[in-house]
This record gives structure tokens, C-alpha cells and sequence, in this order.
């Protein structure tokens, strides 16, 4: 390890440590995973047809979609109830940003919004 990713790491572990933030592993490269979430998994149809798109177009990549449930599910079972009483304070009027707080708690591949 040279001394920027040492010196990384270590910023990295003590900002963490301040805030008391989930620490996440580091990677040599990033994972072909695209990671999408929407309210509930009863999708329009337009948004439908773009998931179908995408996914037809990077054949090589893992695609995973996300309802509210298994945000919720997945911040509690990976984070505990810290992280998941954060994600509560989220006003739901802004879903987009609660979304991102589970895209980034949670993953740190290929992020695809969908936005309506």
C-alpha cells in the first residue's frame, strides 16, 4: 500500500470513527453492479421500459432493484437501528435523498437514478 492509500485509510477511519459511520471495505476495482430503487416494485410501464433498456444494454453487469422494504431491511440488517433511525429522519417528501442515503450507505457501485 503507498503512502496516499495508507494515508486515505486512515482519514477514512478516523472520520468514520467521529461520527460513528459503518466503515466499508475497499476494493481494487468496482464491481459491475447497477443498483436502482423506487417506492414499491409495481413499476409505470415507461420506467419499466427503461430497467429493460438498461439492462439490455450492460449484458456484463448485475443489475439489483430495491423497493422501500428492502431499504429499510438492508440498512437494518447491515447497519442496526442507528443507521436506520438516520434514514427515518429523512422527510419522505424527499424520497430522491432517501434513496441516496441507502445507494451510499449501502454500495458503492454504479449508480442509476430514476427520476420522475
Amino acid at each position: 500500500m503507498n503512502y496516499r492509500n495508507l494515508a486515505y485509510e486512515l482519514r477514512r477511519k478516523i472520520v468514520a470513527k467521529q461520527h460513528d459511520f459503518p466503515q466499508f471495505p475497499t476494493a481494487d476495482h468496482i464491481p459491475k453492479i447497477i443498483h436502482q430503487t423506487y417506492n414499491t416494485r409495481i413499476l409505470p410501464v415507461e420506467i419499466s421500459d427503461i430497467i429493460n433498456n438498461l439492462r439490455l444494454n450492460n449484458p456484463k453487469w448485475e443489475y439489483r432493484f430495491y423497493d422501500d422494504k428492502d431499504r429499510i431491511k438492508c440498512i437494518a440488517n447491515n447497519y442496526g437501528d442507528k443507521m436506520l433511525d438516520y434514514y427515518y429522519r429523512i422527510n419522505p417528501i424527499y424520497g430522491a435523498a432517501k434513496a441516496d442515503f441507502f445507494v451510499i450507505c449501502s454500495y458503492t457501485n454504479m449508480v442509476v437514478f430514476i427520476l420522475i
